[in-house]
């Protein structure tokens, strides 16, 4: 019937030529949930607009960055070392 009448829209203004009549009668006792169905369907286009993406990116693409915390803690020193740039790793040395 989209097909047909282009939209929902369509359908309920030109219910009077939509057949059979079962069809029709069917079409008018469900109008509301009809349309209230499109709009529960439809896609929000504002989801992220208060979303700070950067806040996700990691720091020089590397990704092990966001555990060092957990390396440092369970002492996990190749990890740690992966983790970190050359000039980390020679800091860490130094303490």
């Amino acid at each position: 019937m989209i097909n047909e009448w282009g939209s929902i829209e369509n359908i309920y203004r030109n219910i009077e030529q939509i057949e059979p009549k079962r069809v029709r009668n069917l079409l008018l006792k469900s109008e509301q949930n009809a349309f209230l169905s499109k709009e529960l369907v439809k896609l929000k286009d504002n989801l992220f607009d208060s979303l700070d993406v950067d806040s996700f990116t990691f720091k020089d693409k590397n990704y092990l960055y966001s555990l060092i915390d957990e390396f440092e803690k369970y002492q996990m020193k190749e990890a740690l070392k992966l983790a970190l740039d050359d000039n980390d790793v020679e800091m860490l040395k130094g303490e």
